[in-house]
């Protein structure tokens, strides 16, 4: 592990727990610009400057450096506090009309840190029942938010709305994971978040949340989901850690592994708080966590594809086009598909991403040209990118297949 990316983790660490960051060695300004562009890519750049603004090694770098990395944190944080706040308002206004609305992410993860707003994220997430979905799209609408969607079904999974005046992001769900994708077989552990669900208190406003144990498993889930796609980042490990360590007593982890040994995800969990324990400084005693479970783990790998991934595996495009490679053999796992069927989708299988397929399928040879239209214009750009190598991509495509075989996420 590089010297950059030690430190970082222990700055994850001290940003966790409230304590303060200690150096045994002055960094260079290199060392310094390193880390800077590793926080960066892992969306933890006010995380980190608020834990090393003190440190005697930073106060000694590059003035400018110092008050660039200073200026891009303040600028993050303050605008968290205004988005906040716009989520806060209208989601007051979903609640006075007595909608079941679950915050899953976002706002409430950063509930579990003391420098709340420093752990910024790009939206938020609420999931909603099918029946109240028309009520939640028109008080949206009527707020001034946006439509992203090409339509306004409540067929299709995902809904996102923007506020043009605050630019938050409202990602509006009626199931957790698309029940049209490989990973749609997640939802049934998740079918009684609104029976089991509790409310915690936000500024002064009441928010719905699922429990502890759904919310942990369901954490642990979608760090899941972006790690057999694009990859996951250190600070979705940093939220799993965190939300373990307030409310470790809530937790069946023997529920939990029963759950997660249905789908091969046993290995996967175990990395990740083999990581927490090593590096982020939760112990596994102190959370109740079956230690020799994790004992003489090899995780190398693990961690390093999460070094390299970013926050959701958006660190480089090649990354970013690998899950191309990763997708298609978790979908055609012990099954086999003709190239007819991968060339020419149904529109059940297309439709997540065209939703204009739920209500009208008949445009099916449509969406076929314009997605292979898509294709050809993404190949042609990827030849004259130069930043763009699909060499490379291909080959990080197979290391990540071997990757998931390695931690038996895949056969």
């Amino acid at each position: 592990m590089k010297q950059v990316q030690t430190i970082l983790m222990h700055i994850i660490s001290c940003f966790m727990h409230d304590t303060d960051f200690q150096l045994s060695n002055q960094l260079t300004k290199e060392n310094w610009q390193e880390l800077y562009e590793l926080s960066k890519i892992h969306s933890l750049l006010p995380v980190a400057y608020e834990t090393i603004k003190t440190n005697e090694s930073f106060l000694k770098t590059d003035e400018e450096f110092k008050h660039k990395w200073q200026d891009e944190s303040t600028s993050l944080v303050v605008k968290q506090i205004q988005l906040s706040d716009a989520f806060l308002n209208i989601y007051q206004k979903i609640k006075n009309n007595n909608i079941d609305c679950i915050v899953t992410k976002g706002i409430v993860l950063r509930e579990l840190y003391n420098k709340k707003e420093w752990r910024v994220s790009g939206d938020e997430d609420i999931i909603i029942k099918k029946e109240d979905f028309n009520k939640v799209c028109h008080i949206l609408l009527d707020n001034h938010y946006q439509v992203v969607n090409e339509v306004i079904n409540d067929n299709v999974q995902v809904t996102t709305f923007i506020d043009p005046v605050s630019t938050l992001s409202i990602e509006l769900h009626l199931q957790l994971f698309g029940n049209d994708s490989y990973l749609g077989f997640l939802n049934k552990y998740f079918e009684a978040i609104f029976v089991n669900s509790k409310n915690i208190e936000i500024d002064g406003v009441s928010i719905q949340v699922m429990n502890e144990f759904d919310q942990l498993f369901y954490l642990i889930c979608h760090c899941f989901k972006h790690f057999i796609n694009n990859g996951v980042g250190l600070r979705q490990l940093m939220d799993i850690g965190m939300y373990s360590i307030k409310n470790y007593e809530f937790v069946d982890w023997d529920k939990l592994f029963n759950f997660a040994n249905e789908f091969n995800i046993s290995i996967f969990i175990h990395c990740i708080y083999s990581v927490l324990e090593d590096f982020y400084n939760v112990k596994m005693s102190d959370i109740n966590y079956p230690k020799h479970l994790i004992d003489k783990l090899d995780y190398t790998d693990f961690l390093d594809d999460i070094f390299d991934s970013g926050v959701f595996g958006l660190s480089t495009k090649e990354r970013v086009y690998s899950n191309l490679m990763t997708r298609r053999v978790l979908n055609e796992q012990n099954k086999k598909t003709s190239l007819i069927s991968l060339i020419f989708p149904s529109a059940k299988n297309l439709r997540a991403g065209y939703p204009i397929l739920y209500d009208k399928p008949y445009l099916l040879p449509y969406v076929w040209i314009k997605r292979m239209k898509g294709f050809i214009n993404r190949y042609k750009r990827s030849k004259k990118e130069t930043d763009l190598d699909m060499k490379k991509a291909i080959e990080l495509g197979n290391k990540r297949i071997s990757l998931l075989k390695k931690y038996k996420i895949i056969k």
